[in-house]
């Protein structure tokens, strides 16, 4: 049968063509051969020759010819990501171009939005630090020269500013900064940074000082009253605020300030002692910038199954290089009794000894949920597992691969907020219908980065039901209604003691977020090519990006105590051990030069610190926690603590930790220092546990070696740094740094040994705006100058500490 029309068809009038007709042929364009082409340019020309200049005009938008480049290498990994299922479409090429189209379209026109949209780093402001006198503050400066000359100026001046003034100034030079800005924020080296940080600490200091010296001249002679300075104090906040506002970094409580609500003079004060920090300001930013090229990573597919799981590749390698980074630096320091500088230890070791080393981490973390475990059975509770997962709008990717439409830009922090805020209700429901519960937490990231909880609650079994309702209730609160939602987001599961303990159910995902212990052949549910022991790493680094607590115990409010009970418990030990070896090597030594030890020698014999024993105490509730810490049953502990164990309330416990405050430090805070324990019923003297007060120290680099020779002239390896006072002479060098610290502690802040040693070798130091001090024959000189030094090396004293001074 013919496939051409018969001749009795309409079709005979037409001629037919005298010419073949051959298939479409598709457009390629043609490449300059002068043209200067990247590799990942090159490459993709060679892919997608079709959507060559699709992808490069989609890409014009980024200033950067860094980030073009990482956009086309992306842009191939998602075209080779296709996997071939047979189809002509998948041969020709068109569903590869398809997909990789697709994702481009939606990453750089909705994706990427969504994530800059919660980061307002305002980089044109930022960049106006970068010379020497920013211009905004060189108008602000202008204007109070002016108030001070014009009487009529400055009264106007002092009524109508607010801060408007100033923001007008910031929105001026913020457009001459425009051209300048064109470096993304998430792109700026450690270096633009770090100068930044430098002009803004300087700003914001020049702007404060000049801020109490106005205050000062126009009120000379008068006595200002509480009520004014607080008011002078609290203005100054306001003005700074707004200012760390419009850059996109907000201070300290400022959202409370903005509300109306009070905020403590102190928390006001530290706030404006930390932006004159460099430290601080380099520190935030840096924070901010390595969560801003995570959550785009996350926004453009480089977190999930296949490509990396939890975090970033270079996530990972930044928090392995930062890693390393302390490791050396732990390695290099040592810690040395400040009363006994002989006493001496590795600052590595004490790290490697204490609850920081993810060993011993996970060994407390068991012995804990092991003794919580024991004392539930005890009192017939029992445990049910629970899942606890946020809406999909929160997931960047789906459980089993692709771009999920309905993500929101948020990131792990903004899902871990969620989560926290479900878990806040929930504990809220059950306080307020007295269901006692306790138990732990373990937070874990999905394939995608987003967190999700595992929850181990032990309660008793007439509450059961209730729990159960009340926490499908709030789990389900908000987007309950979507599909698979009561499958998904919210699972229970009550601990089968024949299937296992309730320890049992959680140990897993403890090990595999620690260390991966005991998980050598067990492989990943998100990737069945990966091993469990292998995204511990990961799974540590996501945590640290995103600052999230991976685990969080809840009832349990002994562990400090259980820790300084374990120790006073292993002082008396400690001390034994070293008063028999003393012994022994003193014997040892006898015995090499033939001595009679049966006669009295006027040799020393170290004794052990007379720390009582467990058994010694008249404590009886002491005596008998003491002992059961130093088992390490932590069931036995907490029963001996208090009848009610962990149902009770810290109100009813008798044994609290005994505190003291500390000095303030640089931002005018203060903290807690834990010094022992005391019983708060019987009212008895604190037992102290911290007697030795120790400081961190740069070790001697030859310290570890064979041919080092540790004596009395370098203190047991430390290695002190040249001054003006010979290190064989240490008496003299230590009346020296005695004279110092009672000279400037009228004055100033106690100085650290870095800046003992920069006075001793001749130099001076300037300790505040109007003193310095140097040591000149060794004799300490304190320098005290008319016009304030510009300069503030240690000067702690807090703002409204300033005014006060100045007023009061």
């Amino acid at each position: 049968m013919s496939l051409l029309p018969s001749n009795n068809s309409t079709a005979n009038n037409r001629p037919e063509p005298f010419f073949q007709v051959s298939p479409p042929i598709p457009y390629k364009p043609q490449r300059d051969p002068d043209e200067q082409l990247t590799a990942a340019q090159l490459e993709l020309f060679d892919t997608v020759p079709e959507d060559y200049e699709f992808v490069e005009a989609y890409l014009k938008q980024f200033p950067r010819a860094r980030q073009r480049e990482t956009f086309r290498k992306l842009y191939l990994r998602e075209y080779r990501s296709v996997k071939d299922d047979g189809s002509i479409a998948f041969a020709c090429g068109n569903k590869q171009r398809n997909h990789a189209n697709t994702w481009l379209r939606e990453t750089l026109g909705r994706r990427l939005k969504l994530v800059f949209a919660q980061y307002r780093c305002n980089v044109s402001w930022l960049q106006a630090f970068q010379g020497k006198n920013p211009k905004w503050l060189d108008d602000l400066m202008l204007d109070i020269k002016l108030s001070a000359k014009d009487e009529s100026y400055r009264t106007e001046f002092e009524a109508s500013y607010d801060g408007e003034k100033a923001q007008r100034n910031y929105a001026f030079w913020q457009k001459k900064e425009t051209q300048k800005a064109s470096i993304p924020f998430y792109l700026l080296t450690e270096t633009k940074l770090k100068e930044i940080a430098k002009q803004l600490a300087r700003a914001f200091s020049q702007y404060q000082y000049d801020y109490v010296q106005r205050i000062a001249k126009r009120n000379q002679g008068k006595k200002l009253s509480a009520v004014e300075i607080d008011e002078h104090f609290l203005a100054l906040y306001k003005q700074c605020g707004e200012a760390c506002e419009s850059m996109g970094f907000a201070l300290n409580h400022w959202e409370s300030r903005k509300n109306a609500k009070k905020i403590k003079g102190d928390i006001v004060d530290s706030a404006l002692s930390r932006i004159v920090c460099e430290k601080h300001w380099f520190t935030r930013m840096r924070t901010v910038q390595r969560q801003m090229v995570e959550h785009i990573a996350i926004a453009c597919g480089s977190v999930r199954r296949g490509v990396s799981l939890y975090v970033s590749y270079d996530g990972l390698r930044e928090w392995k290089e930062q890693i390393k980074k302390n490791y050396d630096y732990l390695k290099q320091m040592i810690v040395e009794n400040i009363d006994d500088p002989a006493e001496q230890a590795e600052l590595f070791d004490m790290y490697l000894k204490s609850s920081s080393n993810p060993a011993l981490r996970r060994q407390e973390l068991m012995n804990r949920l092991r003794g919580i475990e024991e004392w539930a059975e005890q009192k017939g509770h029992i445990a049910l597992f629970l899942t606890l997962t946020a809406p999909s709008k929160y997931h960047a990717q789906h459980v089993k691969g692709g771009e999920n439409k309905k993500y929101n830009g948020a990131s792990p922090k903004d899902t871990q907020r969620y989560l926290n805020n479900v878990w806040k209700k929930y504990r809220a429901l059950l306080k307020k219908r007295r269901i006692a519960f306790y138990g732990m937490r373990v937070a874990e990231s999905h394939h995608d980065g987003t967190p999700h909880w595992h929850l181990l609650l032990y309660i008793q079994p007439e509450h059961k039901d209730e729990v159960i309702r009340l926490f499908r209730l709030k789990a389900l609160e908000e987007d309950g209604d979507e599909r698979g939602a009561e499958e998904h987001r919210c699972k229970v599961e009550e601990c089968d003691p024949t299937q296992g303990t309730p320890t049992g159910y959680i140990v897993k995902y403890i090990s595999k977020n620690i260390n991966g212990f005991a998980l050598d052949d067990e492989y990943s549910d998100e990737d069945p090519d990966v091993l469990l022991k292998d995204l511990a790493a990961n799974a540590r680094a996501w945590a640290s990006i995103w600052h999230i607590r991976q685990f969080q115990f809840y009832g349990d409010k002994f562990v400090t105590l259980w820790r300084e009970l374990r120790r006073l418990a292993s002082q008396q030990a400690k001390e034994e051990r070293a008063a028999q070896k003393a012994q022994a090597k003193a014997r040892e030594q006898a015995n090499q030069f033939n001595l009679d030890l049966s006669q009295p020698q006027e040799t020393k014999t170290i004794q052990a610190k007379a720390y009582p024993k467990a058994w010694q105490f008249d404590d009886l509730t002491l005596a008998r926690t003491i002992a059961c810490a130093d088992v390490g049953d932590y069931a036995a502990f907490v029963s001996a603590l208090t009848p009610n164990g962990f149902l009770s309330e810290r109100k009813d416990v008798p044994l609290k930790m005994y505190c003291e405050t500390s000095e303030p430090n640089q931002y005018n805070e203060t903290r807690q220092i834990i010094k022992g324990v005391k019983n708060v019923f019987t009212l008895d003297e604190p037992i102290l546990t911290r007697t030795k007060k120790w400081v961190i120290k740069k070790g001697d680099p030859n310290r570890h070696t064979e041919s080092h020779e540790r004596s009395e002239a370098n203190l047991g390896g430390l290695a002190r740094p040249w001054t003006c006072v010979s290190n064989c002479n240490l008496e003299k060098r230590s009346i020296l740094e005695q004279r110092i610290k009672e000279v400037v502690r009228p004055i100033a802040k106690p100085l650290n040994d870095r800046q003992i040693n920069w006075i001793l070798k001749g130099n001076r130091l300037i300790l505040n705006r109007k003193h310095s001090i140097k040591v000149i024959n060794d004799e300490v000189i304190i320098t005290e100058s008319k016009q304030p030094v510009q300069a503030v090396t240690s000067d702690t004293s807090g703002v409204l500490q300033k005014i006060w001074d100045m007023f009061s």
